[in-house]
């Protein structure tokens, strides 16, 4: 089983791959208004993986 602070690395980088997919870029020239965007997730993994790193 991977560790946390690797899980938080892996889901920034899905965040990252999702943000920049053009099927994605689509949805949001649609008007597509997610409650909680993309760039809401990055944060709370930011914030995330720093509690992480401060319990270490």
């Amino acid at each position: 089983m991977k560790n946390l602070i690797d899980l938080i690395t892996d889901v920034q980088s899905l965040i990252e791959q999702i943000s920049e997919h053009p099927d994605y870029k689509a949805l949001i020239e649609k008007g597509f208004t997610p409650d909680a965007n993309l760039g809401d997730a990055k944060t709370a993994f930011t914030s995330l993986q720093w509690e992480v790193h401060d319990h270490e």
